[in-house]
């Protein structure tokens, strides 16, 4: 199995530009939209706080932003995957109407092979930060890395350079926990920052 690490913690969206500063000074880190196809870019990667100034409320989904980080040249230069779909098909209903989920599958059409960037062969961490909606909830944050990945049948590791700085960088966020914060309608809680901990106690709901 595919061993990854990564943080999980409460953090107000001010938080994050003194994350990308401090990314600024372990190297030349850059970013690029998480989903975006890595042969054909939508989003031009950047500098991190230049890609998220630039793009953040273009990519932003459900309430999150998702890009990946890494040294510019992992970021320009990701494995890449394909993934195989049926398009200009008919859609054929499996499940009886009005039955949720809806079970369907595409016949006809043709097959197409769509390019992905492969996060786990990839020299990259994933980092998803929560904007607060207008109902003051807020995602949370979250980062992962992949230290091994598989390649046919066997894994193989990444460089311990890349992992040494992929390590760095989640302990930067990992050094904002100041305590637990409860997740909205949970039973849990979560690790959080000060600034967010506070924030709860004056209602944001954290999800």
């Amino acid at each position: 199995m595919a061993a990854v690490s990564g943080v999980n913690i409460a953090m107000l969206p001010q938080e994050h530009a003194a994350f990308w500063e401090y990314l600024a000074t372990t190297g030349d880190i850059w970013a690029c939209a998480l989903g975006d196809n890595p042969l054909d870019r939508q989003f031009e990667p950047a500098p991190v706080a230049a890609f998220v100034q630039r793009f953040a409320k273009k990519i932003v989904q459900y309430d999150t932003v998702s890009i990946l980080l890494g040294h510019r040249q992992s970021v320009l230069n990701p494995s890449v995957g394909y993934v195989e779909e049926t398009v200009d098909g008919t859609e054929e209903l499996l499940s009886a109407p009005g039955v949720f989920p809806k079970i369907s599958r595409i016949v006809g059409g043709k097959k197409v092979r769509r390019p992905h960037l492969n996060h786990a062969a990839s020299q990259l961490i994933r980092y998803n930060y929560g904007v607060i909606n207008r109902d003051n909830v807020m995602n949370r944050t979250t980062t992962s890395f992949y230290s091994t990945y598989l390649v046919g049948k066997t894994f193989r590791r990444h460089p311990d350079e890349f992992l040494k700085w992929a390590r760095k960088a989640t302990g930067w966020l990992r050094r904002r926990i100041a305590g637990q914060a409860p997740v909205h309608r949970c039973n849990y809680e979560i690790p959080a920052s000060a600034l967010a901990i506070e924030a709860v106690k004056e209602g944001l709901k954290v999800v």
